[in-house]
């Protein structure tokens, strides 16, 4: 597997000394992977839905099953729909003050994107958005904790094509060394981004 790894696509990964570098960081939820990336930062023409969500300090952004991801009880028929069956998805953004602490149960990586790859990245991400005849990004409900929502987004979820795999094929937009054929779990998305990117020590909320 580490022979067929791809390299980093060299117009965009890694900054260079002297140019401007953009740091978001990879959140793993067990078996859910996520995105942290600065708000201020995202371009607005983008990454439109990104402003629905000031004036918080970041976005966590997840795409995943919409049956799955909105349950209201996960059973085993749920799970292997969303597995087996070609379905609608969705997208989860959610208001993010401090990852550290907001996510201190969760294993996060940090990676370091030049302007130009963090700028693929926005548009790969707000190009997964599905949109309405206005040109806006398509709101659903409200999300599942804090400020959040889900919205429609393109594409349908089945295996091979999971939430991790998303999360790997929009790193590899910013121009990241990784494959995203082979991160159908959260384990293979932070394991290969450990190999460019540094696991962040979590900070723990003082009693």
């Amino acid at each position: 597997l580490g022979a067929g790894c791809l390299g980093p696509a060299k117009s965009l990964y890694p900054h260079t000394a002297g140019q401007e570098a953009q740091t978001l960081y990879v959140v793993s939820h067990g078996w859910h992977t996520g995105l942290i990336v600065p708000r201020e930062a995202v371009p607005h023409n983008l990454w439109p839905a990104a402003q629905d969500f000031a004036p918080a300090h970041y976005i966590e952004v997840g795409w995943g099953d919409d049956g799955f991801y909105r349950a209201p009880k996960i059973t085993t028929g749920v799970t292997l729909k969303a597995l087996f069956w070609p379905s609608p998805s969705v997208l989860h953004l959610v208001a993010v003050s401090d990852p550290r602490t907001e996510f201190a149960a969760s294993n996060i990586v940090q990676v370091e994107l030049s302007a130009r790859g963090f700028a693929a990245l926005c548009g790969f991400i707000g190009r997964t958005h599905a949109c309405g005849p206005d040109g806006r990004p398509v709101w659903l409900a409200p999300g599942i904790y804090g400020d959040s929502a889900f919205y429609r987004a393109r594409g349908k979820y089945y295996l091979p094509k999971t939430c991790n795999h998303w999360t790997a094929r929009t790193l590899r937009s910013a121009g990241c060394p990784i494959t995203p054929i082979y991160c159908v779990t959260a384990g293979n998305v932070l394991f290969q981004t450990k190999r460019f990117g540094r696991e962040v020590p979590v900070v723990r909320a003082r009693e």
